[in-house]
């Protein structure tokens, strides 16, 4: 500890280590065993053979999210990657929504990243409105994280993985967002209830909630004012909902 100028004291079978203020990198005990082994050389760590035998496998959420990302490719939509950061504007004013509950930066740098992405879709539809001279008809997707506020979930935020679909072009309708999502629901085997319900994003009466067991989604064609609001010049349906329960 004392090469690495760390200060430690026995107590019982453990060790408290004190150290400087300059090394950021310092989040976890695992981070003070690694300046360890830096210190001693990883050479001269003496190798044993393991005494116990483990086969990997990939998580399940990965395996899922890669599910979802094939069949989403399959039924010729381009996937993009957008960021978790974003702004309340994009989240609340633009998709006519109340204020809502969001994970803020307690210092952020710039007011247009200063919350985490409770939805994916404001943040498709931003793409959209910077990609229009491009050409149509667009159809594109993202699996990604959001974030959501709840006094139940653990540190009280709960994070979901979602996957978005978006389709915009000179004439579209519900019935064509409805076909994509009843198809991905077949290649993911999900047995899916669509419920009507409007949405101050969704045209009224062309929107509904849907739901695989737990997990939960909204699908319809967007509202004119959210499309002015986000500069778009053409109709846009969308669908967002769970990967993982």
């Amino acid at each position: 500890l004392e090469k690495s100028r760390m200060h430690g004291t026995l107590h019982g079978k453990k060790i408290r280590v004190r150290y400087q203020s300059y090394p950021h990198d310092i989040l976890h005990a695992v981070d003070i065993i690694e300046y360890l082994l830096i210190s001693e050389g990883y050479n001269d760590i003496p190798l044993h053979t393991p005494t116990f035998a483990h086969t990997g496998s990939e998580q399940a959420l990965h395996s899922t999210e890669r599910a979802v990302r094939d069949a989403c490719t399959g039924m010729g939509f381009q996937e993009i990657l957008l960021f978790t950061l974003t702004s309340r504007e994009k989240q609340e004013t633009r998709m006519n929504l109340p204020t809502q509950s969001l994970v803020e930066i307690a210092n952020p740098q710039s007011m247009n990243h200063h919350v985490l992405r409770k939805m994916l879709l404001p943040e498709m539809l931003s793409f959209l409105a910077q990609n229009k001279n491009a050409a149509y008809p667009q159809r594109v997707f993202e699996v990604g994280q959001t974030a959501e506020v709840g006094p139940t979930y653990e540190n009280g935020v709960r994070e979901r993985t979602r996957v978005c679909i978006a389709i915009t072009k000179d004439a579209c309708n519900y019935t064509e967002i409805k076909t994509f999502t009843e198809t991905l629901a077949k290649l993911m085997d999900w047995k899916i209830q669509l419920n009507a319900k409007d949405l101050p994003y969704f045209i009224p009466g062309r929107s509904v909630e849907v739901a695989a067991g737990k997990l939960e989604g909204v699908m319809g064609e967007i509202h004119p004012s959210v499309l002015e609001k986000f500069g778009l010049e053409k109709p846009v349906i969308a669908l967002e909902m769970d990967v993982i329960e």
